[in-house]
């Protein structure tokens, strides 16, 4: 293939994808994606009538005067976009015991950020330790009412003293 024909394919595609995506654009808020030539569609998951399991977190602080508060992820990660959540969990508060490496935990370092964080919940304790509990949730999408079960899978305690 020829320098020139390369270069007229290159600047073919580049004229031809945002075509494609307006295309698909316009096309998808009249009536259904259609099926692009050129970029395949990101497919979502696909419904099945068994459960559903995730992976996830919850946070319990743990006070000097014994007070037990519990956070979700996103109270806790509030500071963050919502978008890193899932990445942030995964390789900042995942106990080695599930990740298979202790370079997951790697929240026993920010201990000044954990306690800024923690601190709007119960401004006048003092927070001493701070636990993530990962669970296994089961989601079951029964017709008449869907049942959510939690399963405790491993926990990440990290000292705030």
């Amino acid at each position: 293939m020829s320098r020139l024909a390369v270069r007229r394919l290159f600047v073919a595609v580049l004229i031809l994808l945002p075509l494609q995506y307006a295309l698909v654009g316009v096309v998808g808020l009249r009536w259904s994606e259609p099926w692009p030539a050129l970029v395949m569609p990101g497919f979502q998951r696909v419904y099945t009538p068994d459960a559903l399991r995730e992976q996830a977190a919850r946070f319990e602080v743990t006070y000097a005067d014994g007070h037990r508060l519990s956070l979700t992820a996103a109270a806790m990660l509030h500071a963050l976009p919502r978008s890193h959540h899932g990445g942030v969990l995964n390789r900042q508060f995942r106990p080695a015991g599930l990740s298979g490496t202790p370079a997951t935990e790697r929240a026993r370092e920010g201990r000044d950020w954990l306690i800024r964080q923690v601190q709007p919940y119960h401004p006048e304790a003092d927070p001493i330790r701070l636990d993530v509990i990962w669970e296994e949730v089961r989601f079951h999408p029964l017709p008449d009412a869907p049942v959510v079960e939690r399963h405790p899978l491993d926990t990440l305690s990290i000292d705030l003293r």
